[in-house]
């Protein structure tokens, strides 16, 4: 047996360490990589290599030269949860790079530091556009009604299941009630509601990261589901 010790280089500290006496942009993927679904791919036509553009702090609209002492670090923002933001190339663009290093999205109250986010290409088919990923603001408490709603819709999606199961036992059990058309109808229906329902109260109440093959397995049995149940 072999035991093998690395070590460990804190990403916040490495950010810090490269930024400090430089101007930093931070790229999603590496050089000449784009990001492709949920992970980086080789870009391969010329409008998929990633060019940023600078805009002056003051105006935000206004075009300005590439900032001297200007370093591209790679990586996704250094903060657990992030979304996807804007389009350079639409008519409504609404984030903007800013020769300080900083990225700015209207509608959000500061700037965001080259540590809170990550910009670069998007394979969106049949093109290419360049977004970004802001993190999440760290600080912002769930409000009352949300963690309230967090607890309540899992909580009455449990009892319906209950209900449901205890109605499809009964028909099930039943000769008299599920033999005729009207049972057989009601016990198609309720069993469509009830994987629904399961599968929603487990989305819920799960709080991990799933893979993307389970997530897609989810989703589709909780359309079709739902589907076979408005349809009944």
């Amino acid at each position: 047996d072999y035991i093998v010790k690395t070590c460990y280089e804190d990403p916040v500290a490495s950010h810090y360490t490269q930024c400090s006496n430089a101007t930093c942009v931070r790229k999603c993927c590496p050089e000449s990589q784009l990001i492709v679904g949920y992970s980086c791919d080789d870009a391969i036509y010329e409008s998929e290599f990633w060019n940023p553009t600078f805009y002056d702090p003051d105006s935000v609209s206004q075009i300005v030269p590439s900032p001297s002492g200007l370093k591209i670090v790679y990586g996704f923002p250094l903060c657990e949860n992030f979304f996807v933001i804007g389009d350079f190339e639409s008519e409504n663009t609404n984030i903007s790079l800013l020769n300080d290093g900083y990225l700015y999205a209207s509608g959000y109250k500061d700037a965001y530091p080259p540590d809170r986010y990550c910009l670069d290409k998007f394979r969106i088919e049949p093109s290419a556009s360049t977004q970004a990923l802001l993190c999440f603001d760290d600080n912002t408490e769930a409000s009352t009604c949300s963690k309230v709603r967090s607890y309540l819709y899992p909580s009455l999606l449990l009892v319906s299941c209950m209900f449901l199961s205890l109605t499809l036992a009964a028909y099930a059990s039943l000769a008299e009630l599920r033999n005729k058309l009207h049972g057989k109808c009601l016990l198609s229906l309720v069993s469509s509601l009830l994987i629904a329902y399961i599968l929603l109260a487990s989305i819920f109440l799960t709080k991990v990261n799933i893979s993307t093959g389970i997530c897609r397995t989810i989703a589709s049995v909780l359309l079709w589901s739902s589907l076979s149940a408005f349809f009944w």
